[in-house]
């Protein structure tokens, strides 16, 4: 993450907290939601979720490979995390708190339903 943000023109403290955000580091598109993320803030824009495609189809998937879908659902949650962290930090750019927390709960609700019991 601090490679991908650190060719992004923020301020100093800016770039540390995009780099602290709580995100798992070693999933390359991980690292690449958050490089977006910082790229759209460090323009002024609004900064959206952009996570509402994935989590749908991870919601609404028949596939029969639940670790597929577990993994997906994680990384997914792991992201709408991050993304609520930044949102506390930067309220004005990031403007889908409500969403990220919502997406949360939809994704720890799906991967209660796939674990075994």
């Amino acid at each position: 993450i601090a490679r991908i943000v650190g060719a992004i023109d923020l301020p100093d403290d800016d770039r540390i907290q995009f780099c602290f955000a709580p995100v798992a580091v070693n999933a390359k598109d991980a690292a690449e939601m958050v490089g977006t993320w910082a790229k759209m803030h460090a323009a002024g824009q609004p900064v959206k979720l952009l996570l509402d495609e994935r989590v749908d189809e991870l919601l609404t998937s028949d596939a029969g490979d639940v670790d597929k879908r577990l993994m997906g659902l994680e990384t997914v949650y792991r992201l709408a995390e991050g993304y609520c962290w930044l949102a506390w930090r930067f309220r004005r750019s990031f403007v889908d708190l409500d969403l990220g927390t919502e997406v949360k709960k939809r994704c720890s609700d799906a991967i209660a339903e796939l674990l075994p019991r």
